[in-house]
């Protein structure tokens, strides 16, 4: 998927000072997702629904935790 990255309130300035690795590791996640991802699981699995929120939020999910990453960890 192509996209493009733009810092919400420092938050990549912090994330690169604090896990520089990290960045990385989401880029990749996001770059390897592509438009026919989205297309093919957006219509097995939301049907007619316009939005495809749900759908990139599963696929980010299913990347994240095929690269190690806790899916939905607690944080309290």
């Amino acid at each position: 998927m192509d996209f493009r990255c733009h810092s919400h309130r420092f938050g990549l300035e912090l994330l690169n000072q604090v896990y520089p690795v990290i960045e990385k590791e989401i880029f990749d996640v996001i770059g390897s997702i592509s438009d026919e991802d989205i297309i093919q699981f957006h219509e097995e699995n939301n049907g007619t629904g316009k939005s495809i929120s749900k759908t990139l939020n599963s696929l980010l999910k299913a990347g994240f935790e095929d690269s190690g990453w806790e899916a939905e960890s607690p944080i309290f």
